[in-house]
């Protein structure tokens, strides 16, 4: 029986006026720059020793001791998959942002159908000297569709990887990715909104946190005159997520 969920605060009615007039790399683009902006005040505060701001790059990629933005992150693991020949696309937070209301988040989610002959190239691509990712964790989420993180320690930014699980609405959300303008010039493949909505709502009956109902409070508000809400309706009935759905949609209201 799904709960009765209490008011989710989320984005107001007229700042969701103001990010659906921007494109949604400008929206994704507002959350970076104001993690950056985080970033740097609190590492002045704890370690006023170091530099504010991006360090140079020394490398073709990262040094674990160097700054890294999230859009170079975000770039460098679009241009891996692509490069794999995986099929992949942007989920979790970064695309919610990208649909919806600009948060705080280190993390970029990223569902892959990845294969076990992928992680050999995958894996020279994230060098141990520059990340860390434990390989025997990466073979297990790929034999159980489970997941695995790619951290880079010296930014404190982590790669959430999910294997794509082989059911009928894993199979059917990924065949749905569409590709997007994730910087100027650069284009990636995106969840679409209502398959993160949906996941959304699965994530927040597995985990007590109000983030993932704030999430889909923003991209109803920002997005919602886009969205397929019969689509969502349909699977949230598949996926038992129906109660869960008009709750938060009528919220949205």
């Amino acid at each position: 029986m799904t709960p009765t969920i209490g008011r989710v605060e989320a984005v107001h009615p007229e700042v969701a006026r103001a990010l659906r007039a921007r494109s949604g790399m400008e929206r994704l683009r507002l959350a970076h720059e104001t993690w950056e902006l985080v970033r740097d005040r609190l590492a002045a505060y704890l370690r006023p020793d170091i530099r504010a701001g991006p360090a140079r790059r020394s490398s073709a990629t990262w040094p674990a001791g160097c700054w890294m933005t999230q859009a170079e992150l975000l770039r460098y693991l679009v241009d891996v998959l692509e490069a794999l020949g995986a099929e992949y696309m942007i989920g979790g937070s970064q695309a919610a942002m990208y649909y919806g209301e600009p948060r705080l988040t280190r993390d970029v989610d990223v569902i892959v159908a990845l294969q076990l002959e992928h992680l050999p190239a995958l894996l020279r691509r994230f060098p141990a000297d520059e990340f860390y990712v434990d390989e025997g964790s990466a073979r297990d989420a790929v034999r159980t569709s489970g997941q695995f993180n790619i951290i880079h320690p010296g930014s404190g930014l982590k790669i959430d990887v999910y294997v794509n699980p082989d059911t009928p609405y894993d199979r059917a959300r990924l065949a749905r990715r569409q590709k997007l303008p994730l910087l100027p010039g650069v284009d990636a493949y995106f969840a679409r909104p209502e398959d993160v909505i949906l996941y959304k709502l699965l994530y927040s009956c597995q985990v007590e946190s109000a983030s993932h109902l704030r999430d889909v409070l923003g991209i109803l508000r920002v997005s919602r005159p886009e969205l397929d809400e019969r689509y969502v309706t349909e699977w949230s009935d598949r996926l038992g997520l129906r109660a869960l759905w008009e709750q938060i949609r009528k919220q949205a209201e």
